[in-house]
């Protein structure tokens, strides 16, 4: 896993499945997290375990309003965005790799589809 220190990172399905894992290990390397998902209940449960996160509800499925929540949150992280850690099913998950790539060349997405996959991120 590269230096993840002081880096803004977005997290989506981090209300479910294995973002808990995801966060940690993004917690524990040091960066600046925004969790997102669709399950605010879960999300500030994140909140209150992490001190350093910052959630912000959002429904990957919602393709049409990806640009909008890319530039939320990285206002919410304060302007720069490192990279966005896709926890969303691998259906989802190339959908906004794609659109993604089409907002912003620059940002790095690294799709998880298991457990293994968190310990190998490319951010």
């Amino acid at each position: 896993m590269n230096n993840l220190e002081n880096k803004n990172i977005i997290v989506t399905g981090a209300s479910g499945g294995i973002g808990n894992a995801i966060i940690k290990t993004l917690n524990e390397a040091g960066a600046n997290i925004l969790a997102s998902g669709t399950r605010i209940e879960k999300l500030e449960e994140l909140k209150d375990n992490f001190k350093k996160i910052k959630i912000l509800k959002f429904d990957i499925s919602q393709s049409d309003k990806i640009e909008e929540f890319i530039e939320n949150a990285t206002s919410e992280l304060g302007g720069s965005l490192d990279g966005i850690v896709n926890n969303a099913g691998i259906t989802q998950g190339k959908v906004l790799s794609g659109l993604v790539k089409r907002i912003n060349r620059e940002v790095k997405i690294d799709t998880l589809n298991n457990h293994g996959d968190i310990e190998g991120l490319k951010i």
